[in-house]
Parts: C-alpha cells; structure tokens; sequence
C-alpha cells in the first residue's frame, strides 16, 4: 500500500497529465453461511476485511488498517502467548522472516502519522476485479482453521464453505450475480460512495472447436452480471464509471496455461500467425455497447434503462498473458520467463524444490498471443466490439533495462500502442 500511495503522488508531483490513478482490488463478496447466525455474519465481515479492506481502508479512508483487523490480529497474538505456544521449534520460513525482522510482535507493521497522511486518500477511483462470490463460516472453534495458527489465512477465524449452486469455469469460479451488485455496494458503503470502475470480470471456459465461438453461456453470464450493475447505479445510486469485460482474447490464464479461454475473440494457438476470431459473446457484448442497455431483452431482465452517456465499456488483457517476443526488442528475462524456462513450473518460496506447483503442460508466454507483433489487429477488435476504453499492462522487463535505464524499442512500442488507442476514440486505462 506504501508503494501504490507514493506513485500516487509521484504522478500528480512530477507530471502535468490530464488523467487519474486508482488502484484495483481483486476479490469477491462474501455471504455468511447462516444468513441468521450472528456470528456467521460477523465472520464473513472480518474475512471481506482481511482480504479487501487491509488494502482499501489505508487507501481510501484514514491511512490505517481496518480496526476489525487490528484488534484480531492483537487478540491472537496475546492468545499466543498466554497459551505458550511460542515454545517451539522455528520452521524455515520463519527463520527466514525473523532475518528481515518480521516476527510475532510486528507481523501487522504500525504506519507512522507520516506514512498515515501519504496514504490516507491516495487513489481518484476503485478498480474492481470480480468473478465470484464465496460463503464463510465463524471458524473459531474449526480445528482445520485453528485459532492460533497466525497467519494471513487463518487470522479472521473464518471457514470458507461450498454453497455453490451454479459452477463456472474454473471451478473455483461460482456464478452468483447478486454477489456482484453486494461487492459494489459494500465498497460503496465503506468507501464513502467512491467511484468505481469494473475493471475485470467473465469466466472462462475449456471447450473444443466450434463450442469455442460459440460461448452463449459466457454471453448469458454478461448479460445477468452487467444488468446487476446498471441495478446498482440507477436504484442503489452507485457511483460506477464503467465496465471491463475480461478478457478480449483467450491468452495464458498463468497456472491454468491456455486450457481456460476466458475472450471475447478466440486465438488459435496451433496457427504460428495466431488468428483471432470472434466468439458469439464478443458479438452480443458488441451489440449491448452498441444499444447502450437492455431496452431490446426487457422484460427478460428486471431493469432497462441506458447506462449514462459517460460510462465507459472496456475489455482488458495483461502483458505477459498476450504479447509474447519474450526476447525481442530489448525485451528482459522476467521471473515468469525463468521459471517456465527452467523446469516449465512456477514456484516461489520452495528453496529446494525448485519446481513447485506449475503451468499447465509445460506452456509458457514465450509467443502467447504475439500481440507484440499483432497489436494493430487487437486494436481494429477493439473498434469493432465498440467499447470506449481498454485495459491493459505494461511488461516492465520491455520498458525498462534491469540497470533502470529505459529501453527504447519497449517505449517506442508502448507509445505507438497508445497513440494509436487515442486516435481510435480508445481511452488507455494502464
């Protein structure tokens, strides 16, 4: 969070740019499992405060940690020691992070008043990132979630339970669009109303040939989350800027490789040309942009009136997930790059097995979509879908040298890509 709020104001120190900066949480709403259990409903609170407000509350309200937070991570540090359970043998890891100074005591760090004003207010929007909803549990008396096992995950006592009732691909992905109306409106209700903007959300899919295109239940899934939106702007007056349909194309879903195709176009990845085609989803989120709403579905969906005339439809991607030429045009070697080099896996904290966990049949970003060398058809994609903005990444291994020195084949392609954004009536969102 330190890092986001002093490139927040390095922006606006250095730089005379007519543009924003916001900053994009990746998570879900959370229901309690019993809607009529008291401590189920306290439960989900202290896991959506853990795994969103930790970042949102220092950011968007008073430079802290959420105060549910505090006082949980206090309660079982006591807890702890009272029990003496610090009589134990250190394992590796903690090892390791008792050299950088990181222990029980400090483990949730205290920011200073100065670090306080630097972050309190320091983002102009909210991105949100959304693609499912999950169900917890008070998980205080839960052996598997024990009480004073300190860590991250096990610090709210809360228990995620499976009360999926329709699943997505992946299938950690359950479609649940009231979960998504629920999200903005708790944001919203946190956050003093802040300005929001969609930046992911869709699922993804594993089918074979023609079922590739043919994605009408992806289409179904924009056409009930997208409603639940425009729901939360008009009756529940959310201030929502606009949406992002993830992704524009297939690309490397990182560990799940290219088996889950989450785009509105599809990309043949046994052509070395890698065509794009588009999926009968990008057709109807092409047609939805073009209508601005419902108007032509209602009475099928509950509400029908025209997003406003600002709102703005996206679809995004990331660097490393579409651009390939990993080695070309002053282009670094990247972690990613290393790791599916070396043993095609991805591990990161293993020191002995250096092959933890992996990408899905050895696949790599190597080529990717080759959006390096594509771009100017991803851009005419994005003309014909319609939409207003795109949201995309920088691979800074492009931008910059690892001696801090920018490289400037990276900047020339990053500014001919934008350039070419703007003249196109596409908003960059970076």
């Amino acid at each position: 969070v330190l890092g986001h709020a002093k490139a927040y104001h390095a922006y606006y120190d250095n730089f005379d740019f007519d543009g924003q900066v916001g900053i994009t949480m990746g998570g879900e709403y959370t229901e309690p499992a019993d809607p009529n259990s008291e401590v189920d409903i306290a439960a989900a609170d202290r896991f959506m405060q853990f795994r969103l407000g930790i970042w949102c509350h220092p950011i968007f309200r008073n430079g802290d940690w959420p105060e549910i937070v505090k006082q949980q991570v206090a309660m079982k540090n006591a807890r702890f020691y009272d029990l003496g359970l610090d009589d134990y043998e250190l394992s590796d890891w903690e090892i390791e992070m008792n050299g950088l100074g990181i222990n029980i005591d400090n483990r949730l760090p205290e920011f200073s008043e100065e670090e306080k004003t630097l972050l309190a207010r320091s983002a102009d929007f909210l991105g949100v990132n959304s693609y499912t909803t999950s169900w917890v549990k008070d998980g205080r008396n839960d052996p598997y979630n024990g009480r004073f096992d300190l860590n991250y995950e096990n610090d709210p006592d809360a228990s995620e339970v499976d009360r999926c009732e329709e699943r997505g691909y992946p299938d950690w992905l359950c479609i649940v669009p009231y979960g998504f109306r629920r999200l903005l409106a708790w944001y919203a209700l946190e956050y003093d109303n802040i300005p929001m903007l969609v930046t992911e959300n869709g699922f993804g899919s594993e089918k074979e040939a023609y079922e590739i295109v043919d994605d009408f239940d992806r289409a179904n899934l924009y056409k009930r989350y997208i409603n639940e939106m425009l729901k939360s702007m008009v009756w529940d007056q959310r201030n929502i800027l606009g949406y992002t349909a993830g992704s524009l194309m297939d690309n490397l879903e990182w560990n799940d490789g290219y088996k889950a195709r989450f785009g509105l176009f599809s990309v043949d990845y046994e052509d070395p040309m890698r065509p794009r085609q588009i999926k009968y989803s990008g057709i109807y989120y092409s047609q939805l942009v073009k209508r601005n709403g419902f108007a032509d579905e209602a009475p099928y969906l509950a509400i029908d009136e025209p997003f406003p005339e600002n709102f703005a439809f996206s679809s995004a991607t990331a660097s490393y997930q579409i651009e390939g030429a990993w080695n070309e045009g002053g282009r670094e070697e990247t972690i990613w790059d290393k790791s599916s080099h070396t043993c095609n896996k991805w591990q990161w904290w293993d020191s002995e097995d250096k092959c933890w966990d992996h990408v899905l049949n050895g696949e790599s970003g190597d080529v990717a979509c080759d959006s390096y060398h594509k771009w100017e058809e991803d851009i005419e994609n994005l003309k014909d879908l319609g939409v207003q903005s795109y949201r995309f990444s920088i691979a800074w291994a492009r931008l910059l040298r690892n001696d801090g020195t920018v490289n400037p084949e990276g900047k020339d392609f990053y500014n001919n890509f934008i350039n070419a954004l703007i003249a196109n009536n596409i908003e960059p969102h970076v």
